[in-house]
């Protein structure tokens, strides 16, 4: 299979448009809408706290570890928090700086960061890798 992207060949948006879209990119979807609309709808003060704490709390850090194809349940739990703690505060601090702070638009952009990793590895895969990039090189200087 020809991975090859190079000028003329195609762009990242024409990559991101063929991806395939499957039941993790869907529920990361799904997910993230739920946690936003729990957020701005005036659902009750337990279910909120628990839908959007639980939702920062996982699935962030759960999108972008996947990313790294871990086979052990423990370190994918523990990285899943660590990083899910680490985008919030990062995001949060970056929102506090920027004079920005509004906490639903903070789990907004946090939501968009999410939806983009869930994608991430569908979009990554239209593209090469550095030997495969080293050996098309390499094939067309000989």
């Amino acid at each position: 299979m020809d991975f090859y992207a190079g000028p003329g060949t195609g762009s990242a948006v024409r990559a991101f448009m063929r991806t395939q879209v499957g039941p993790a990119q869907i529920g990361f979807v799904l997910v993230t809408l739920l946690a936003i609309a729990g957020s701005q709808l005036s659902v009750l003060a337990d279910i909120r706290f628990a839908l959007v704490f639980g939702y920062l709390m996982l699935v962030p850090g759960y999108a972008f570890v996947r990313l790294l194809h871990i086979i052990d349940g423990w370190h994918i739990l523990m990285l899943t928090l660590a990083t899910s703690i680490g985008i919030s505060s990062a995001v949060s601090v970056g929102a506090l700086y920027a004079h920005w702070w509004s906490p639903n638009g903070i789990l907004i952009f946090i939501g968009v960061l999410t939806v983009l990793a869930a994608f991430g590895e569908s979009v990554l895969a239209r593209f090469p890798t550095l030997t495969q990039v080293s050996e098309i090189i390499e094939s067309e200087s000989t």
